[in-house]
């Protein structure tokens, strides 16, 4: 017999509440399931079925037969419970095929045939959306229609989001640490295609580098010649700290030299006596141009020298060198007669590995340096030619070796001169002249470099200058005084409606404006600048008045503020922050009443935890087996493998996610239980 239509229907959404939030629905079984087992009346093992239409046995139609004269049912909501369609009989053969039933064709009292569905869809019979089947009898069946809708921007039922609605999750709290969440199509999950985790070597959407991983980048395409690229800690930029540029006079990275710096190396750093260091075109140091000296080099005290081959050439010269002592004679003639490898920078005697030595410049000049006068020196090692005395007349720029160039004095003007005004010039040798300079300050007419001259203010007064009254005057070198104005900004003194005048700032300082030192400037316009003022929060230093200062909180952590674990935090204004901190909640008091307001019942694979008895449901869940899976409901110390914990947060490998047709706890919610699971699943 069958089961009246508004009976069954309530049997259902009755047996899907008790169902709903049970931690091992393994493949939870819907409502449907959990009747489709269960008699409904004598002799019946079918699923209930609302009668959409009747056949009687003379073959005629009726809508309002009884269920038990019925041949041929459909059912779905809203009247219907049976999400199967059709029905099974116990002990008979169903009436309900019709004969030509699976020929693909709804034809007669068919309501469909395969994928024929005869122009119907799930919203012909009140649901959202959804699949539309047809059973094996030719019966509509509503398992996969859905009384919601993904696409809508709602999320409904068992979605996890939809669309932009991300139910106000992002990257970050899906424990990721960059990129823009998404929401997959069907609405049964996040999208993280676009999330990333700075430091697993991937290069995400929201990432330039990833630790090793800088993907096509060098050095080179960052506009520097050689070197190793990596990536920053953030992985949002590179770090071209390794990177170098041979040739810019700078070393760094790998660099240990450019040009002739070799940042205070010299051959006697590699173990030789002297010689001279070359820069490769890689900016490595070439030593082979230095050498080890021999006595030979240098007055020894004594006959000869310990080089037999350079003893030999210069006593066949000079015989006193070996009968007598080893002379400067014996030195010059060992170097210039003899080829001795020496260098005695300092004694005016060009050796081997020297560019020059004093005034001994290999006849170079300023001129052969491309200059145009000057003179020209000797490095203090004997390495280079010293360029700084040169200089070239005629380029517009006043050399060290020229008074001026052009229009270029260096700074100077007649007043450095001891004039009072007028203008200097340069002639063809690149010396000043002060033809042009004068003393026409006092003839009562302004000149040039003159601001007044005498009671000549050239038509200003106080009031030009910003002040309210008070009287002007012109000092003694031409240039307007105003220390008789009064009122107005810069005057020196803070007046009525100036933040500031001069040094005068009212008795405020930096620290008046949040800042822990500097210095205040004022403006032009008598206003407070605090450019110049500096705020040590930031500096990874707790300074007076600091609780934490970035990373660093003194030594502190959360569990010196009563927490059991997490992370402190340190705001911009250097104050610690415990909301990363976090406590162990109870079972008692903070677990229990999660299962009590969002479960009812189990369904019988698994104990019920929604007893309201916290001693019966901790016994019954934690390091007890889920049965289904190789997993227990409750693993302490380990959230993300409890059975529970993938249930609610729909990460289960089978079976739906709890609680059961309803949206999923909030994050906040679900991460209390694992904070409690993590912390060893007390029985507090």
């Amino acid at each position: 017999m069958f089961m009246n239509s508004s009976i069954g229907r309530a049997s259902a959404v009755l047996a899907g509440i008790l169902l709903a939030g049970c931690p091992s629905d393994d493949s939870v079984p819907s409502p449907s399931d959990t009747e489709a087992g269960t008699s409904t009346g004598p002799g019946s093992t079918g699923t209930p079925t609302v009668p959409m239409t009747s056949t009687t046995s003379d073959g005629s139609s009726s809508g309002d037969e009884s269920p038990a004269d019925s041949t041929s049912t459909t059912d779905g909501p809203p009247d219907g419970t049976d999400s199967s369609g059709g029905s099974e009989s116990s002990g008979e053969e169903s009436t309900g095929r019709i004969d030509d039933c699976g020929d693909g064709v709804a034809s007669g009292d068919e309501e469909c045939d395969g994928a024929d569905a005869n122009g119907m869809d799930c919203t012909a019979f009140g649901f959202a959306g959804g699949t539309l089947l047809c059973n094996e009898f030719c019966n509509f069946q509503f398992d996969l229609c859905l009384d919601f809708q993904c696409g809508d921007g709602n999320v409904e039922k068992v979605e996890i989001c939809d669309g932009s609605n991300l139910n106000g999750q992002s990257c970050t709290s899906l424990g990721f640490d960059n990129g823009t969440l998404g929401c997959l199509p069907d609405c049964s999950n996040y999208d993280v295609t676009d999330c990333g985790v700075c430091g697993d070597g991937n290069i995400d959407s929201a990432e330039l580098c990833d630790l090793g991983n800088i993907g096509a980048e060098t050095c080179g395409t960052q506009g520097f010649s050689a070197g190793l690229l990596s990536c920053s800690e953030d992985c949002n930029s590179y770090d071209t700290s390794a990177c170098t540029t041979c040739g810019d006079g700078v070393i760094e990275g790998a660099e240990s030299c450019e040009g002739a710096n070799f940042d205070g190396v010299e051959c006697g750093d590699f173990g030789f006596d002297a010689g001279a260091l070359t820069c490769t075109g890689s900016c490595t140091i070439d030593s082979s141009n230095c050498f080890d000296n021999t006595d030979c080099c240098f007055e020894n005290g004594s006959p000869g020298c310990q080089d037999g081959g350079i003893e030999a050439c210069v006593c066949a010269l000079d015989a006193a060198c070996c009968g007598a002592t080893w002379d400067s004679d014996c030195v010059e003639s060992a170097i210039l007669d003899c080829g001795a490898q020496c260098s005695l920078c300092g004694d005016s005697i060009l050796g081997v590995g020297e560019v020059c030595d004093g005034t001994s410049l290999d006849g170079e000049t300023c001129g052969t340096q491309g200059f145009g006068n000057g003179t020209l020196g000797c490095a203090p090692d004997c390495s280079a030619l010293d360029t700084s005395g040169c200089g070239t007349c005629g380029n517009g720029t006043a050399e060290p070796a020229e008074q001026c160039d052009g229009s270029d004095f260096d700074g100077l003007d007649c007043t450095d001169f001891g004039f009072s005004g007028g203008a200097l010039s340069c002639n063809g040798s690149c010396v000043i002249s002060t033809a042009g300079c004068g003393d026409s300050c006092g003839d009562g007419s302004i000149d040039p470099g003159e601001q007044c001259d005498g009671a000549n203010l050239g038509g200003q007064n106080c009031a030009g200058l910003g002040f309210t009254g008070g009287s002007l005057s012109c000092g003694p070198t031409c240039l307007l005084d105003s220390s008789g104005c009064t009122g107005g900004c810069g005057n020196g003194s803070v007046d009525a409606g100036e933040q500031c005048d001069g040094s005068d700032f009212d008795g405020q300082d930096c620290t008046d404006f949040g800042f822990s030192g500097g210095s205040l400037s004022c403006t032009a316009g008598c206003v407070i600048n605090s450019a110049g003022c500096i705020d040590t929060c930031g500096d990874d230093v707790i300074d007076a008045g600091e609780q934490c200062d970035g990373p660093n909180f003194g030594g502190q952590d959360c569990t010196d503020f009563g927490f059991s674990g997490g992370s402190l935090t340190c705001s911009n204004s250097c104050t610690i922050s415990t909301s990363g901190c976090t406590s162990t909640p109870s079972w008692s008091a903070d677990i229990q009443p999660i299962w009590n307001a969002n479960c009812s019942c189990h369904n019988g694979f698994a104990p019920n935890i929604a007893t309201g008895n916290a001693a019966t449901s901790y016994a019954a869940t934690v390091n007890v087996s889920a049965g289904q899976v190789a997993l227990d409901f409750i693993e302490p110390f380990d959230a993300d493998n409890s059975y529970i914990i993938q249930k609610m947060e729909n990460t289960q490998a089978v079976g739906s996610s709890m609680p059961l047709g309803s949206p999923t706890l909030p994050q906040s919610t679900i991460n209390i239980i694992r904070d409690w699971i993590d912390a060893g699943a007390p029985n507090n």
